[in-house]
């Protein structure tokens, strides 16, 4: 089988400088749009994490109002491991907000 051209592994068949040119503005976009969508994905994450924080908050104060004979029975059941959630929750929500604050913060800079 022949080849037609110069075959460079790293970016295929280069028969002039001005594919390459183009095949870089190309890269440089595919990149750029790669940016935007892991920005959408953890600010969704973000978004997510704080709401099934909002909502284990809601459940907690919910049972914590309950006046049952055996509460304290009950809830001490749940209580490790709701708070063990919360934690990892909360870390995690500390984790993506910070992230999406640097990316915020880099976009306003350009």
């Amino acid at each position: 089988m022949e080849v037609n051209g110069d075959v460079d592994l790293g970016r295929g068949v280069m028969s002039d400088v001005a594919a390459l040119t183009t095949n870089r503005y190309q890269l440089e976009y595919e990149v750029i749009e790669n940016m935007g969508i892991w920005t959408s994905r953890i600010m969704t994450m973000f978004q997510l994490i704080l709401g099934f924080l909002g909502g284990m908050s809601v459940i907690h104060i919910i049972l914590i109002s309950i006046t049952v004979t055996d509460f304290l029975a009950f809830y001490a059941s749940f209580a490790m491991i709701f708070n063990l959630i919360l934690l990892i929750l909360a870390n995690l929500c500390l984790i993506f907000g910070l992230a999406v604050t640097f990316i915020l913060y880099s976009k306003s800079k350009r």
